[in-house]
């Protein structure tokens, strides 16, 4: 009797033990896992909108949820308008923010930027039928309408003689210059493709040359420490298939090459790579985490093997063969 009570005591507690080791670990792995606060204007599709249902979609709202699948954070979506987004960045309310926003040595000088995840360009869309207008000079003397806040908008502004109307949203521009409003939008060619074919806007076309090449970026507060985690997601999505399958989904089309940094913007601004110091910083409250993990392992495991001697020593014939008086093999 006393055997049988004895090997029943051992069996509860090497499964306690177990379900300690298991919810230790898990613990731990669950608090490893942030949550980065992302800024979105839903507004500009395809890169960020809303379906019927009010759920946020779009190129950029895929490719910010796949670098945190890939580096390990979570992303909560926050609403803001695109003008305040650098602000907002700036004070430090939001972690970071996605809004196809264009890597420019303004913008690098006052908030952080990751590698590019895209390049665009911009282009002219005028009426069907109209005179072409294949550069920005072309635009003097016209009425163009822009989306505020856009490097569309930047670039109409040092046209001289120009009429210029601004709009919240691209696909507002482009109705206004479909409906016979204006003469011409200026904004991002994939941008205005789309809005073209979503919107119907059967009297409106896209001039096929670009007025620019620019690249998009993910920007955060200056000097984030979470820069080099969502730099390192996006390079996994770049390498492993993932980004091209989202290019294709919303674009149908093969994504072009991105550089590792933007063209005409200094490195140091871009904060594509961090000093071995600053890199071993920012992994310090991971290692720790890690370490403790290892610890508590190295305990259960010294629990564990003085549970073993103990029976060993108690029953020594549990290893070996079975006793008719009450010493039998654990299982």
């Amino acid at each position: 009797m006393m055997q049988f009570l004895k090997k029943r005591a051992v069996r509860l507690l090497l499964l306690s033990l177990s379900g300690l080791l298991i919810v230790l670990c898990g613990t731990s792995s669950a608090a490893d896992r942030k949550t980065l606060t992302v800024a979105i204007e839903p507004v500009y599709a395809p890169f960020e909108f809303k379906a019927a249902d009010g759920s946020l979609q779009g190129f950029d709202v895929d490719v910010m949820r796949a670098i945190g699948a890939a580096a390990g954070f979570q992303v909560r979506f926050q609403s803001i308008a695109f003008d305040g987004m650098i602000p907002a960045l700036q004070v430090g309310n939001v972690d970071a923010a996605v809004g196809a926003m264009t890597i420019t040595p303004q913008r690098a000088e006052a908030i952080s930027f990751s590698r590019p995840y895209f390049k665009a360009g911009l282009a002219i869309a005028t009426p069907k039928g109209a005179p072409s207008l294949a550069t920005l000079e072309a635009l003097q003397g016209k009425k163009v309408a822009v989306q505020i806040g856009t490097t569309g908008a930047e670039a109409v502004k040092r046209i001289a003689n120009v009429n210029v109307r601004t709009f919240n949203a691209a696909v507002l521009a482009l109705q206004e210059l479909n409906n016979g409003n204006v003469d011409a939008v200026v904004s991002d060619a994939p941008v205005m493709l789309y809005a073209i074919k979503t919107g119907n806007l059967k009297d409106v076309e896209v001039n096929s040359a670009l007025l620019s090449e620019e690249f998009y970026g993910i920007p955060t507060p200056p000097n984030s420490p979470n820069l080099s985690l969502i730099n390192q997601g996006l390079t996994i999505i770049l390498e492993n298939g993932t980004y091209e399958t989202l290019y294709r989904k919303w674009f149908n089309a093969q994504p072009p090459q991105l550089p590792s940094v933007a063209p005409g913007i200094p490195q140091s601004s871009q904060q594509t790579a961090l000093g071995s110091g600053t890199v071993m910083l920012n992994a310090l409250p991971s290692l720790i985490k890690g370490a403790l993990v290892t610890l508590q392992l190295t305990l259960l495991s010294g629990i564990l093997g003085l549970v073993g001697g103990i029976v060993a020593r108690s029953c020594p014939f549990v290893f070996h063969q079975a006793s008719p008086l009450g010493c039998q093999s654990l299982h």
